[in-house]
């Protein structure tokens, strides 16, 4: 099985998307997006940009507040993880991401 990106559509008509690794666990959120091709384009930044580490930016926090944002090189942010206990598991969703968003599919909800 492969990971995936998935759009969604929220009540809102914007649009979101999540990246799933191929066990179903969430490894990455947009942003809101209005258009859907916005959000489009995110996900092709997210697969150019994943590759290096330094494009990744680490909070290290409380129990649970330990995230990660993924930025282009322009600052822009283009995902964020959800709260980790500890900074292993934090660094092995990282290596997640730029294991499997490069090659991940797109599945459109929003239709």
């Amino acid at each position: 099985m492969l990971a995936y990106f998935e759009i969604i559509e929220e009540p809102t008509s914007d649009f979101r998307f999540n990246l799933v690794a191929p066990d179903n666990i969430k490894l990455l959120a947009g942003e809101i997006f209005i258009t859907k091709v916005s959000c489009q384009y995110v996900i092709a930044a997210v697969k150019a940009h994943c590759s290096q580490i330094a494009n990744f930016d680490i909070s290290n926090g409380a129990p649970e507040e330990n995230r990660f944002r993924l930025k282009a090189p322009n600052g822009m942010v283009l995902g964020v993880s959800d709260g980790y206990r500890d900074k292993t598991e934090l660094e092995e969703a990282i290596l997640a991401v730029q294991k499997f968003a490069p090659d991940a599919y797109v599945i459109d909800r929003s239709d």
